[in-house]
């Protein structure tokens, strides 16, 4: 009986071949490290072999179970830091092989009865091996980032070594920028934890649920946050937390991130996080409806509302509950915001503590309300376009494009809610708050410092080579990560068609520029080939959609926002003949646009990029989005010179080119990274005010 047949991918390039093309771009590599990595990839690959014989000579089950048993009796819980030479080349690759067994069986089942599987490549267990230090003879793995190309598997590679970490007894966190991609991965991957029982070890967040993480302590084995804390502190006369617990760096923990350039992006690299507690406080929902009740009467002066108000609670029904949580004994600190000045004069905004009581929060509360409310109500519907109601009929506000019920500015949510529902109020649906909270600060994390919590810190990224001279400099002394791996691509070329100064195009309006998009999208869609169009903002987008959607047979719109299930759709439908589907930027990475036999056929999916990105990574990555794989495709970029201009891109006697644009973008990038290192070194002071905060709630 034979052996079935590897994916035809791992079939066309050998350790040999992928060391060759490692070495290529990776010169500096020591020729001992790659014996080890040999070594260890051998080790590996027979033990793969053997695991996928019993997929042959048993049925589905018998062969999982049989795996699974094979690779739990190798499993010893042994911290990262302890590894040694022995464990990197045997049992590491060992339990590799099998994890990458049992994932080939799941997801070959269609095609199993053919005698092939799908399997990891070559090249991906390469990088599963430098990351977890299989070629340094050194003890313990290196904090490691690795540039694997778009289109090559840096899911599978992050879930892999998620669970061989979770086999060894670590807790580990895998982040991304990208709620959608996290959890398409997570559930991707379920099934596969699962079975060797480390699904409760592996967590998949954003890099917001990176900061809670972070805020987070474990107490008497539950895990207590800061804003349960700050919640109890304000809801109950004394905390429940019966032990002491310490705020100390995840030493078990282990952090693997994905896209880890786009942690350095102005949206997360130099920007704070703004943790938030909300206590539900029973008869304060009333007071808010009745706060919006009367603006609407255009009440707008602070002190006759503030008197209407007062008068009002003691007026209606759950005025005795109220006035019990008002007169509650409990005393506690708060961080509130305060405005220190220099010896310039210049006011650099920190945290420091205030002594409050349940009353004198609320009051100073209560004029924070009737301020949003006043605002919401007077201020025009423009000012507030970054609110919606969700199809659930919970408030939703827009944040890095995409809207959220769980991102609350002050109380403007609060009154944006019964702004746009009008009536017929409900306060929480499904766990999801409309109003009837308080909105307490919590302190402020910095991005930039999150990652040193993690005594070890493993990535990926596309476009790590486009990293700047001071990101790369912060990557190792602000992180300690001295390890870096370039890694080639699966079949050592790409199939895509781009010049980038002859798919280069600038037009001087508006007009001409989508007239431009469209005749060029035309001209595609008439090859029986797919069109997918990357825009700057949803508003471009759906501008461009309203002049030319009825020159399209088939038109779909897929932005952040789109419901999940059209998403998908949409996501699965951008590689059909004749389809054009129109994008936001957010939708340009680490999406998997497929494309048909018949696309492929005709040239593969077109990409057109409307906009100059400030960062090449970013369209670096846009233009990943064809010619995945070994698949065919072509890019071009379609700007507008206005636009170019109200970006700082090109002065007015500037002859526009693409050579001259990227030139520009650079400098813009290095002049921005000193208003970044800047920004971190304030934010970091008030990272550790919270972070103290925090101890001393356990304290």
């Amino acid at each position: 009986m034979h052996l079935p047949a590897l994916d035809k991918r791992q079939n066309e390039m050998d350790i040999d071949r992928a060391l060759q093309l490692y070495r290529e771009l990776n010169p500096s590599s020591d020729s001992d490290n790659e014996r080890l990595l040999r070594i260890a990839y051998d080790r590996y690959l027979d033990q793969f072999q053997e695991f996928m014989q019993m997929a042959v000579d048993n049925d589905e089950n018998d062969t999982l179970e049989g795996i699974v048993e094979k690779v739990l009796q190798m499993t010893r819980e042994i911290q990262f830091k302890e590894w040694g030479e022995n464990i990197k080349l045997n049992q590491l690759p060992a339990m590799l092989a099998g994890l990458a067994a049992v994932w080939s069986i799941l997801v070959s089942k269609d095609v199993s009865g053919t005698g092939k599987y799908l399997s990891p490549h070559c090249i991906q267990v390469i990088c599963l091996l430098r990351l977890l230090s299989a070629d340094r003879v050194e003890l313990g793995v290196a904090k490691h980032l690795a540039q694997v190309l778009t289109g090559q598997g840096k899911s599978l590679i992050l879930a892999l070594c998620a669970a061989l970490l979770a086999f060894m007894g670590h807790d580990v966190l895998v982040v991304c920028y990208n709620r959608y991609l996290l959890e398409r991965d997570a559930a991707d991957f379920k099934q596969l934890f699962s079975i060797f029982g480390v699904a409760e070890r592996i967590q998949y967040g954003t890099f917001e649920d990176l900061a809670n993480s972070v805020l987070t302590s474990s107490v008497d084995g539950q895990r207590i946050g800061l804003r349960e804390m700050v919640t109890d502190l304000i809801s109950q006369d004394e905390m429940n937390h019966k032990a002491t617990a310490k705020v100390k760096s995840k030493h078990n923990m282990v952090l693997l991130m994905d896209e880890v350039d786009v942690f350095f992006t102005n949206e997360f690299y130099g920007n704070d996080y703004y943790p938030v507690a909300n206590p539900m406080i029973t008869g304060l929902g009333r007071i808010q409806q009745e706060i919006w009740k009367a603006v609407s009467e255009k009440c707008y002066d602070l002190k006759v509302l503030t008197t209407r108000i007062m008068k009002y609670i003691k007026s209606f029904v759950n005025y005795e509950v109220f006035e019990e949580f008002l007169a509650a004994s409990n005393r506690y600190n708060l961080l509130v915001h305060q405005n220190v000045s220099d010896i310039f004069g210049v006011e650099k905004p920190t945290w420091k503590l205030k002594s409050y009581t349940n009353r004198t929060l609320f009051d100073e509360h209560l004029q924070c309300m009737l301020q949003c409310a006043i605002e919401v109500h007077r201020e025009p519907k423009s000012r507030w376009a970054n609110y919606q109601l969700s199809p659930r009929n919970t408030i939703a506000f827009k944040y890095l494009g995409e809207y959220t019920n769980h991102r609350r500015e002050s109380y403007y949510n609060t009154f944006n809610y019964f702004r746009l529902k009008k009536g017929d109020f409900c306060s929480e649906i499904n766990g999801e708050l409309n109003y009837g909270y308080l909105n307490i600060d919590c302190g402020s994390l910095s991005y930039a410092m999150l990652p040193k919590s993690f005594a070890l810190i493993l990535g990926v990224s596309g476009t790590l080579t486009t990293l700047s001279e001071p990101q790369q400099k912060t990557i190792k002394e602000l992180y300690d990560i001295g390890q870096k791996s370039v890694l080639p691509t699966f079949f050592g070329c790409s199939n895509l068609c781009y010049d980038a100064s002859g798919d280069f195009y600038h037009l001087p309006t508006a007009g001409d520029w989508m007239e431009c998009i469209c005749s060029h999208t035309q001209e595609v869609v008439a090859s029986k080939r797919a069109v997918i169009t990357f825009f700057s903002t949803e508003e471009e987008l759906h501008k461009f959609k309203c002049n030319y959607s009825g020159r399209f047979d088939r038109l779909n719109v897929l932005t952040e926002n789109t419901e999940k299930t059209i998403k998908r759709q949409y996501i699965n439908e951008a590689g059909i003949p004749r389809t054009v589907t129109l994008a936001t930027r957010g939708m340009g990475r680490g999406v998997d646009y497929k494309s048909s036999v018949a696309v492929e056929r005709n040239g593969g999916v077109h990409v057109i990029q409307t906009f100059f990105s400030l960062d090449i990574r970013e369209e670096t990555q846009i233009r990943g989005r064809t010619a995945r794989k070994d698949n065919k495709g072509c890019y071009e970029l379609v700007v507008c010179d206005s636009d170019l201009k109200n970006s700082a891109l090109l002065t007015k006697d500037e002859q526009i080119s693409y050579d001259k644009l990227n030139e520009n973008r650079a400098k813009l990038l290095l002049e921005g990274n000193g208003k970044t290192y800047k920004a971190i070194k304030q934010a970091s002071a008030k990272h550790e005010i919270t972070m103290t905060y925090l101890q001393s709630l356990f304290d």
